[in-house]
């Protein structure tokens, strides 16, 4: 019987526990490289195929590995638990040297926040908000906390009152 995956959505980490170990053949040390493609949950490998995050078998591992590089994200982190094999994906850490050396790690909204304000840099708050679908309360809240952390800052007219 298949156990079913478990996804966590931590502060400073995702974390996917696939059900089960790896397959016959393949050990965390040969599992970023070469090894044979054995599909172990379906329902996962389904999810993640209709996501356009893998294209076919075999190719999962090296993808990862390859949007991480890509993305100046750390490599993910392969480990075993009691019961089972352990992925852990960490997000880049932001540095700016204005901070003296501090690293402010980003959330996935900040990042969507920086996006859209990076291809319109003119756009407003309410702005953002239409288009994350954050309320502008949210949206605030993030502006404020990149700002405080030397993330983004105000250039350009005054701010209107």
């Amino acid at each position: 019987m298949q156990r079913e995956a478990a996804v966590y959505v931590c502060e400073d980490r995702l974390t996917v526990h696939p059900s089960g170990l790896l397959p016959e053949g393949i050990t965390l040390e040969n599992l970023k490289g070469s090894h044979p493609s054995v599909r172990c949950n379906r329902k996962l490998a389904e999810a993640f195929h209709t996501m356009k995050y893998i294209e076919g078998r075999g190719q999962g591992i090296k993808r990862v590995l390859s949007a991480c590089r890509e993305n100046g994200n750390p490599e993910p982190e392969f480990s075993y638990m009691s019961n089972g094999l352990l992925v852990t994906l960490r997000p880049k850490a932001h540095h700016d040297a204005g901070l003296d050396n501090v690293e402010v790690i980003l959330d996935p909204v900040d990042r969507m926040i920086i996006s859209i304000m990076a291809a319109n840099p003119s756009v407003s708050i309410v702005g953002i908000s239409s288009e994350s679908g954050l309320s502008i309360k949210s949206v605030r809240h993030h502006i404020d906390k990149l700002r405080k952390n030397g993330v983004i800052s105000r250039e350009g007219g005054k701010k209107r009152r």
